[in-house]
């Protein structure tokens, strides 16, 4: 799956590969730029909360590394740094989704 960041006044953008599996119940996320094979980001999340069919977690950074300063990512790492963040599973038809907080859509079952 991609992600990806603009900024509007700059017309900076930041594109990234993410890879998401869960191990032991935990979300292990890394992420990596394709225009930048410096950047890496490993962490994970951990269920703390069931609430309303959606899954609380927190963030545990595991490593980050890059040569550039200043990413938009940073304040998306700030942000899981700081907060519980929520997920949920739906079914739309045949095709099982994840939605999350930031409005993301995931849109294949995360991998055991």
């Amino acid at each position: 799956m991609q992600l990806g960041f603009y900024d509007l006044m700059s017309k900076r953008k930041e594109i990234y590969d993410s890879h998401m599996q869960t191990v032991n119940g935990s979300i292990m996320t890394t992420i990596t730029s394709p225009n930048d094979n410096r950047f890496v980001l490993k962490g994970k999340f951990t269920a703390i909360n069931k609430q309303n069919s959606r899954l609380f977690f927190s963030y545990t950074p595991i490593y980050y590394s890059t040569a550039q300063k200043g990413l938009m990512i940073d304040g998306l790492v700030d942000m899981l740094l700081h907060i519980d963040v929520w997920m949920q599973p739906l079914n739309v038809g045949n095709q099982q989704l994840v939605v999350g907080q930031s409005g993301a859509i995931f849109l294949y079952p995360l991998k055991k």
